[in-house]
Order: structure tokens, then C-alpha cells, then sequence
């Protein structure tokens, strides 16, 4: 996906965002999204970033340059406990799709 999260950067960005939903499709906040791969190792929280979406967006961008890269994203609880799979992120090194789009959904009531 184009990166309109910060456009002005153009080929000085890359980055990785989406949302949390609840069961209910209302937007959850305060969940942990755990990003790790080369050079990155770091939590935010769904809510922290409403350019993605109101009251669970979320972004941690990953380089000042764009890159063949893999990373990992996984979603855990507010407690740290680790609720969903681990999604894999490979970056084609291409300013046009320097940012990636993963949007967690529960799919069952907790």
C-alpha cells in the first residue's frame, strides 16, 4: 500500500500500521502490537495512531529507507499475552509500497 501515513517521505519511509476490532466491529484500544525483525523489536498500542483509525489505529515504522525486508507482527492482550497468529510482513523494496496494512479482527467472543 502507498504510504499516506507520510507521503512527504516518500523513499525515506517504511512502516507498518493498521487496526484492532472487536467481535462487536467496534474498535479496540489499548491491546500491544509487538513488531520485530531486522533492526526493530518494539510495542505500541491499538489507539496510539488515528490515521489508521479512530480509537485502534496503530503504526511503528521500520526503516528511514525502503528495503527488501521480513518482518513479524502479532497481536497480544493488554496484559502481554499473545492472541493472534504471527503475520509476516516482506517489504519489495518499492517506494510505491513502502507500507504495510495489518488489521486484526477477533473473530470469536472472548
Amino acid at each position: 500500500t502507498q504510504n499516506f501515513a507520510a507521503p512527504a517521505a516518500g523513499c525515506l519511509w517504511q512502516g507498518i500500521g493498521g487496526t484492532v476490532t472487536g467481535f462487536d466491529g467496534n474498535p479496540l484500544s489499548g491491546f500491544r502490537v509487538h513488531v520485530f525483525g531486522p533492526n526493530i523489536d518494539q510495542t505500541v498500542e491499538s489507539g496510539s495512531n488515528t490515521l489508521y483509525g479512530q480509537g485502534s489505529g496503530w503504526e511503528v515504522p521500520v526503516g528511514n529507507q525502503i528495503s527488501v525486508a521480513t518482518y513479524f507482527v502479532e497481536l497480544q492482550s493488554p496484559q502481554g499475552t499473545v492472541v493472534s497468529p504471527r503475520i509476516q510482513v516482506d517489504f519489495p523494496s518499492d517506494c510505491a509500497r513502502n507500507l504495510a496494512l495489518v488489521n486484526f479482527y477477533q473473530t470469536r467472543p472472548s
